[in-house]
């Protein structure tokens, strides 16, 4: 996953992503982003039964510089 372009698939969404959001910024799919919070790899918040992913802690996770 290139920096650059992940941080301008980050700029389209909100400060929260859904699972569906964050499979679509890392280009895999859904079961990929459940391992990688299984893992500790991604930051997330759980609310209720939901994940949500704080997009700056995500960014920098992934080293990305550049998020609107």
């Amino acid at each position: 996953m290139s920096g650059e372009g992940s941080a301008r698939k980050l700029a389209n969404f909100g400060d929260l992503l859904t699972v569906d959001e964050m499979a679509a910024v890392l280009d895999s799919s859904k079961r990929t982003v459940y391992r990688l919070c299984d893992k500790d790899e991604l930051p997330y918040v759980k609310v209720g039964r939901r994940l949500y992913f704080p997009k700056h802690e995500v960014a920098d996770k992934l080293r990305l510089v550049e998020v609107v």
